[in-house]
């Protein structure tokens, strides 16, 4: 999906609470460590914008999308469809 029609504010947004959801799953045995670099290269892009610290116009939106797609999909290789589900919001668990 391309950000630019996708008010960044809402890009970020969404990634922060991608991230959130991460956090609340369990981790696996095997593939823990690229779990929890997939987290942290989220955390990284996302945090200066969902902080307020730097404007979500100025975040790397692109860089923050590839991120939040392999973050899922990490968790969708190493917990399964439904973890990934739930972590991407897909599982209908997140007001639209």
């Amino acid at each position: 999906m391309s950000t630019e029609t996708i008010a960044p504010a809402a890009v970020v947004l969404d990634a922060w609470q991608v991230y959130r959801r991460a956090q609340g799953i369990p981790f696996p045995a095997e593939g823990a460590g690229e779990l929890m670099a997939a987290q942290s290269r989220l955390f990284h892009l996302a945090e200066p914008s969902a902080s307020g610290r730097v404007p979500a116009g100025e975040a790397d939106l692109d860089a923050i999308w590839d991120a939040v797609d392999a973050l899922v999909t990490a968790v969708e290789w190493h917990c399964g469809d439904e973890s990934a589900a739930y972590v991407s919001g897909q599982d209908g668990s997140v007001a639209a």
